[in-house]
């Protein structure tokens, strides 16, 4: 039967050191290696935290403390944790990190009990302290937090208020000199920087030494544990010192309250009656616009009724003037085309005869049964050669005789001169092809003295 190693049994890293979880057993000899810079040297400096408690004792090479502070607790679920295996049982250390809103600073706290990593997690989620203590109890494990000066004590047999005994470290002293021994002995051992056979050699020259006083008496543990009440006191102070002026802004933001408290109390009913008259006059104009809206959405189905009509009225007007434009266009030809016509009675007259032969020819048409084919050559010879004079007078109808006379006598004494002679010398052109006048006013003076000849309406 082997006999029971007490110690470390595991060493566990939760969210710290580039970790999301590390696991060293720790029950026989352990070597870890790899590449540079994978965590090794990290891992080894985080045993310091459960085992050394106060950073001020702690070496991590050419990393402040600050930094390595920063470094192993960047989160509030960052854990460092060491199983170790007591005469009494299983007992776990712990220390839990705070993050940024902790000012990256952490909390030792330690239970009887196994090292479950379940209690730490839920739904593959680290847990806070709060909660893991909350799961601890869940569990029937009663976790306790410790100050740095607690777990030191505990872990070397001192005397503290916390019912656990964590004596992983039985000195025969727990004076401070031989608790500098251990912090010696233990960075060497840890780091081993310096392991020749001089440094060992005073090392354990220094671990063994016995000194004159008492061993049974501990001043310094004595001692601090008569103050601690007071230290803790003072602390309490301190930390209410510091927090003076939040405090008071606090009692000033409580008055302030108060006070517009009962302010509001007191213009409540005014605030009530205001509210129920703005109520009033709002549901009230609320109806009169409704009844304004009413009544102009009607005014502008009357508009736009309007408006059509007016549309219509507009195309219709459009349309008339369409048309007029057209008459005006075609009286603007017709003005052109009878431009030296006078008297619509020459045209009148025209349409008489024109009247006249569209009769004649009709009644020729009707009575042509009666005449042989000669007959209705000669008659059509005759017709052709009125038709010729027709022309005639059309081609010269601004440039024969009549037009001739109209620009020297009236229209009286050209009709009188019309019954004289022959109709059709009128309208003969005037120049080589018709009638020459002469350039003076003679024939003008002939036809004076002709119509001179007429008394009344007889020659």
């Amino acid at each position: 039967m082997t006999q029971e190693r007490y110690g470390i049994r595991r060493f566990a890293l939760l969210n710290t050191a580039g970790y999301s979880l590390g696991l060293f057993p720790l029950e026989n000899p352990l070597s870890v290696y790899g590449a540079n810079n994978l965590g090794k040297s990290a891992s080894i400096n985080a045993l310091q935290f459960p085992i050394l408690a106060r950073m001020s004792d702690m070496s991590f090479g050419k990393y402040s403390l600050e930094q390595s502070r920063k470094f192993y607790f960047a989160t509030d679920t960052s854990y460092i944790l060491v199983e170790v295996a007591l005469p009494h049982g299983p007992h776990v250390i712990g220390v839990a990190g705070r993050g940024p809103g902790g000012g990256f600073g952490h909390q030792f706290f330690a239970y009887q009990g196994e090292l479950d990593l379940d209690h730490y997690q839920q739904g593959g989620t680290c847990l806070r302290q709060r909660e893991l203590f909350k799961n601890l109890g869940q569990a029937g494990i009663t976790a306790y937090e410790l100050k740095p000066d607690e777990l030191r004590r505990l872990l070397v047999g001192g005397h503290t208020s916390i019912p656990l005994d964590l004596t992983l470290i039985p000195l025969r002293s727990t004076s401070e000199q031989s608790l500098k021994t251990f912090r010696a002995l233990f960075i060497n051992l840890l780091h081993m920087r310096e392991i020749t056979a001089a440094k060992l050699k005073q090392l354990f020259l220094d671990a063994f030494e016995h000194s004159l006083r008492s061993g049974s008496v501990d001043y310094i543990a004595a001692t601090e544990e008569a103050f601690r009440d007071v230290r803790r006191m003072e602390q309490d102070y301190q930390a209410l010192v510091t927090a003076g002026p939040q405090i008071e802004a606090l009692a000033a933001g409580v008055t302030q309250r108060d006070q517009l408290r009962g302010k509001l109390h007191r213009l409540s009913p005014l605030l009530d009656n205001l509210l129920g008259t703005w109520h009033d006059y709002a549901d009230a104009r609320k109806q009169e616009l409704v009844i304004q809206a009413e009544h102009y959405r009607g005014e502008q189905d009357s508009l736009q009724n309007d408006q059509r009509g007016g549309t219509q009225e507009l195309m219709r007007m459009e349309r008339e003037i369409s048309e007029i434009q057209r008459w005006l266009g075609e009286l603007a030809v017709l003005k052109n085309r009878f431009a030296l016509v006078d008297d619509v009675k020459v045209l009148e007259a025209q349409l008489l005869a024109a009247k006249d032969a569209h009769d004649e020819l009709a009644g020729a048409l009707a009575q042509s049964r009666q005449f042989s084919s000669e007959d209705l050559d000669e008659r059509l010879r005759e017709l052709e050669k009125r038709l010729k004079s027709v022309k005639q007078q059309l081609d010269h109808a601004d440039n024969n005789s009549y037009s001739r006379l109209r620009e020297e006598f009236s229209q009286a004494d050209v009709d009188r001169l019309m019954r004289l002679f022959n109709g059709q010398l009128f309208s003969l052109p005037l120049g080589e092809k018709g009638i020459q006048l002469d350039d003076g006013d003679v024939w003008v003076k002939s036809l004076e003295a002709i119509l001179d000849g007429f008394k009344g309406e007889r020659f």
